[in-house]
């Protein structure tokens, strides 16, 4: 059976200059990012892998959880969990074994 930890991505810069996939963490969830990691390294929750969206922001917070779970944790970016919302997420539920 699988079991699915959702995290959000930590607090983004909000440059408006930048567009919005490419929008990185600032200083606050850089830092948030990697307490999110420590304790789940804590809690013993180490997760076989991440299915991030490509989303620089998103993808930079799982690598720093990633980090902080001592690089324990397979890293997979999708594009489509960016372009797709919900039914992006869904159809990437569907396609991982349990």
């Amino acid at each position: 059976m699988k079991r699915i930890l959702f995290t959000r991505h930590a607090k983004s810069s909000h440059n408006l200059k930048i567009n919005d996939h490419d929008r990185p963490l600032n200083s606050r969830g850089l830092s948030d990012a990697g307490m999110m990691g420590k304790r789940l390294l804590e809690k013993d929750i180490i997760p076989e892998y991440f299915i991030s969206s490509s989303a620089i922001r998103a993808y930079m917070t799982c690598k720093i959880i990633s980090e902080k779970l001592q690089n324990r944790t397979t890293l997979q970016l999708e594009k489509k969990i960016y372009d797709y919302g919900y039914n992006g997420v869904m159809n990437l539920i569907y396609r991982v074994s349990d």
